[in-house]
């Protein structure tokens, strides 16, 4: 009989096991389907400029959805500029964003990600000004943007740029982080 308990103890104490790890999977699913996070405090590196981390410029598309899942078909523009969007949504401070990719010849000139806010919700995109200020210095040049009252932010760093701007309109304010190399653009 004492082994009989042991046995029964032991498998009761696997399934409740299993069962602690298929929650805290299951929670981990849920959690991370809100998207990656936007990791904004690792845009530069010391030797390449402003890029996306462990994506260098210049990258194919099979490699660029290696480190952000692009979709497979994208919309192709004049001088074999093609835009793909990410399959995945991203993080950043509790609000969401969209990411596309942006290839000149075949190779990653551009990322983009774009958040659309409330109207109201414009001490969010300040506190991103002051978050990016903080990490990589004054911006190299403010601009108002040709869109109602938004503005455009540019950090440069060789042939690299960090860009935040913003378009408000009457029921939304969309703001943009976007990370682009001129070198590959201007191929």
């Amino acid at each position: 009989m004492y082994t009989h308990m042991n046995t029964h103890t032991a498998a009761r104490g696997k399934r409740i096991l299993a069962m602690a790890i298929s929650l805290l999977l299951l929670l981990g699913v849920a959690c991370s389907s809100d998207g990656a996070g936007l990791p904004v405090e690792k845009f530069m590196d010391s030797t390449a400029g402003y890029q996306y981390p462990g994506l260098p410029w210049a990258s194919s598309h099979e490699d660029t959805s290696k480190v952000i899942p692009m979709e497979e078909k994208g919309d192709s523009y004049g001088g074999g500029q093609i835009v793909y969007p990410a399959r995945q949504q991203f993080t950043l401070d509790g609000q969401t964003a969209s990411g596309e990719a942006e290839f000149f010849k075949d190779k990653l000139g551009s990322l983009e990600f774009k958040f659309v806010l409330g109207s109201d919700d414009s001490e969010w995109y300040e506190a991103r000004v002051e978050d990016l200020t903080k990490l990589y210095g004054d911006p190299e040049e403010r601009s108002e943007t040709a869109v109602g009252n938004g503005e455009k932010y540019t950090w440069r760093k060789g042939d690299t740029q960090l860009q935040l701007y913003s378009v408000p309109s009457a029921k939304k304010l969309t703001v943009s982080i976007k990370l682009l190399s001129t070198a590959v653009i201007g191929q």
